[in-house]
């Protein structure tokens, strides 16, 4: 995982800093709790960076104290950021707080947080660092505030973040009978998921489940990303899960951003729009959470250990052909993280 940092930003957050500001005061105490990640910034050695510590900036002793595990120097950081192939390279997993007002980080599923726009740019990752918000529930009952309801999809939007990245895990996803539809769930979910997040570039879609006629889903799910969500940088592939989880019914949302805990299932809703359960807790866990990474690349692990174990068999004589993965296996999320 990597965050860049530019070293104006952290002047100019220092000068305008509000200990009164949530978001400021998150952001802060986010720098500060941060492990097991790659620095990269454009101070020009660790000299320069001690002396402004030291001098100007005692906020740089927030990322000293952590014991960053690597600082890499890169004063060409504000060139680099405007160039495509950043984006493709290193950790699948970045955030950059940086000054210049690039919209490339976000055209290509990463999000860039300057001083001026603190509040709009870091308020789903504090929701998502921070208790009081992080989980929802499955209910309409007004005795809960109403940001700890989970009462439609688009509540999802309270999370929105840039995306390059979608891996969804539910044995039942894709399937479709009078009390769990594709129309009701797993369609305005991906809805939610992906025009907030103004990637331009390119997306990767997974779905994990355990549906047999895996070809068949492609073409319906595909339809739907390419015709009503009007999609059309993205790839799509559909696997059959692994008997692992057969008994434990695993049910995980990942982005390059969170990885979203379902408790009991994401077919939640019927046609009229009530509630399939209404005991389904909903946590979004911000991957940059020093426990949630390592959960996280946990599952990743077992998810990937399982896909290389994972081929089609063709049809063999009286034996019928099996498709376990439509049309392939990738997705960068799950092909390039570090693990």
């Amino acid at each position: 995982m990597e965050l860049f940092l530019d070293k104006n930003f952290l002047n100019n957050f220092y000068v305008i800093y509000d200990d009164k500001n949530i978001y400021h005061e998150d952001i802060c105490a986010f720098f500060k709790r941060l492990r097991n990640y790659k620095l990269i910034t454009n101070y020009s050695s660790f000299d320069e960076l001690m002396f402004d510590a030291e001098e100007s900036n005692p906020m740089i002793h927030y990322f000293i104290e952590t014991k960053v595990p690597e600082i890499f120097f890169n004063q060409n950081l504000s060139k680099d950021v405007v160039k495509e192939l950043f984006y493709y390279s290193g950790s699948p997993i970045k955030i950059l707080f940086i000054e210049d007002d690039n919209k490339l980080p976000e055209l290509y599923g990463f999000k860039s947080i300057s001083s001026s726009n603190i509040k709009e740019k870091w308020m789903p990752f504090y929701k998502g660092r921070n208790d009081d918000y992080n989980s929802i529930k499955t209910t309409k009952n007004k005795n809960l505030e109403r940001y700890e309801r989970f009462e439609k999809w688009e509540d999802f939007l309270n999370f929105a973040h840039p995306l390059h990245s979608i891996v969804i895990s539910d044995r039942y996803i894709l399937t479709n009978n009078t009390n769990q539809k594709v129309e009701n769930n797993l369609f305005p979910l991906l809805r939610n998921l992906i025009n907030p997040s103004k990637n331009e570039s390119h997306i990767d879609i997974m779905i994990i489940t355990h549906k047999i006629n895996t070809n068949i889903e492609y073409n319906r799910v595909n339809s739907f990303i390419k015709d009503s969500l009007k999609l059309k940088n993205y790839h799509l592939s559909i696997v059959r899960d692994s008997p692992a989880h057969k008994s434990e019914h695993f049910r995980r949302i990942y982005t390059n951003y969170f990885s979203i805990h379902i408790e009991n299932s994401l077919n939640i809703f019927k046609d009229n729009g009530s509630y399939i359960d209404k005991n389904n807790d909903i946590t979004f866990r911000f991957l940059f959470n020093d426990k949630n990474q390592r959960f996280f690349l946990k599952e990743a692990k077992d998810i990937n250990n399982w896909l290389s174990k994972l081929n089609n068999r063709p049809k063999l004589g009286y034996a019928p052909e099996e498709i376990y993965y439509y049309p392939d296996k990738k997705n960068k999320l799950l092909d390039q993280i570090n693990i």
